[in-house]
């Protein structure tokens, strides 16, 4: 409105009219890390397009509280108290608690949530209890004090089974601006308040809220979406736990229930793939016993960053008819994701290549079921990584010929000498 000269009543009446903006706030965001905005898209607040102007103009005027004014202030605020709440307007809603009925405390609170800290915290938990909370509430209240390390003050807001369980849309304005084609990814979700909260644990790293959680109901099957500008990668929540080093959250999803090999979601094999890959033996051997295979998905492609056609057209020139050679679309495959934005298809064996102390453990693994024969690409991955040792025991299992061995290591050592020089020259700055 911007009209310095409107009357108080009026401005009143404005923003009564205003459409209700419901508790959308943080969890909203949480399936995804985002490089271009999609956070604005998704709190309107926060969106460019959202003016508070008017609303901080109705604050000024009724900075000193009265009987009178206090009276004028309640059907706004019951309307429209989140987004009092997210605006940090507590004034409005706090001295006029009691006018407020439960349900529009407990919207108020899930706004306010993303501003407590520290003193303020007990006379917010004091309030809480005073307040009922829809599930979207719930879960936006809950997020922000699990991000603040206050989970404690909203363990006993999670009694009531049939908020905890309601249903939550997720992306409310991401999906009719950007998702396009997405929308499967995204239904694919849980829905769940207890579900997403367990992902808000996963993501914020908390250990014992993970615990809670799945102590409570939460699906240890759920899925994670991680959204980037130049690709997405898809978890379940054990395999996020492994690629996350949350390591102490993995026996807690297992005993709940969670699939030692993955889901759907994520792509089969993949807890036990990220495991071999961050060289995690013990939460490799765990997944082993509680019932994973070496049996993953199948894909397309072998993947942007492994070895160089040229590497692997001299892998077969060399190998030839000597000694046969597996074709790549028969291996089990995982995407796995690599700093953050871009990644790679990895099967069993190649996320067991690359360092010298995997040699013991990949003659384990296969004795238990690892499909060690090779074809041309994992063989020239292991050249390009300079895998000397790993090198030697697959041709070995083979039966190379010895022509062939005397060919592929010598290529391997030129490719460790020179990854060497470059660990020194890196040493040396």
């Amino acid at each position: 409105m911007k009209d310095p000269n409107i009357t108080t009543t009026a401005l009143l009446n404005f923003l009564l009219e205003q459409e209700v903006l419901p508790p959308i706030g943080w969890f909203n965001c949480l399936p995804g890390m985002y490089s271009w905005g999609l956070v604005e898209l998704n709190d309107p607040v926060r969106n460019e397009q959202f003016d508070d102007e008017d609303w901080y103009e109705l604050y000024r005027r009724f900075e000193t509280p009265s009987p009178e004014s206090d009276q004028q202030l309640i059907p706004l605020v019951e309307k429209h108290a989140w987004l009092i709440g997210r605006l940090g307007l507590s004034p409005l809603a706090e001295r006029i608690w009691l006018g407020l009925s439960r349900s529009a405390r407990g919207n108020y609170l899930a706004g306010i949530s993303n501003h407590i800290s520290g003193d303020s915290a007990p006379a917010f938990t004091a309030k809480a209890a005073e307040a009922d909370f829809s599930p979207a509430a719930l879960c936006e209240l809950a997020v922000n004090r699990l991000a603040q390390d206050q989970w404690q003050t909203v363990i006993g807001l999670l009694d009531n089974p049939t908020t905890l369980t309601g249903e939550i849309q997720r992306f409310v304005a991401f999906r009719s601006k950007v998702l396009n084609r997405k929308y499967k990814a995204i239904d694919a979700l849980s829905h769940r308040v207890v579900d997403i909260l367990l992902e808000a644990a996963l993501r914020l790293g908390k250990t014992k809220a993970v615990g809670d959680l799945l102590n409570r109901g939460a699906n240890p099957n759920i899925g994670l979406w991680q959204i980037f500008s130049s690709c997405s990668y898809s978890y379940c929540a054990l395999s996020y736990a492994i690629k996350n080093d949350l390591l102490l959250c993995v026996p807690l999803l297992l005993d709940a229930g969670a699939t030692p090999d993955g889901n759907k979601f994520s792509g089969q094999g993949q807890p036990l793939l990220f495991a071999l890959h961050g060289g995690n033996w013990s939460i490799a051997d765990l997944l082993l016993q509680r019932g994973a295979r070496f049996d993953g998905g199948k894909l397309d492609n072998f993947g942007v960053f492994h070895p160089s056609d040229e590497t692997v057209e001299w892998v077969r020139q060399i190998a030839g008819q000597k000694f046969p050679l597996e074709p790549i679309i028969t291996k089990p495959q995982c995407d796995t994701p690599f700093d953050g934005m871009y990644g790679m298809s990895h099967t069993y064996l190649t996320a067991m290549l690359g360092r010298a102390d995997r040699l013991n453990h990949l003659k384990k693994y296969v004795l238990l079921g690892l499909d060690a024969r090779p074809t041309a690409e994992e063989l020239a991955y292991g050249i390009e990584l300079g895998d000397v040792s790993c090198l030697e025991y697959l041709l070995d299992l083979a039966k190379a010929p010895e022509l062939v061995r005397t060919q592929f290591i010598p290529k391997a050592q030129s490719f460790a000498d020179e990854r060497a020089k470059l660990v020194a020259a890196a040493a040396n700055k």
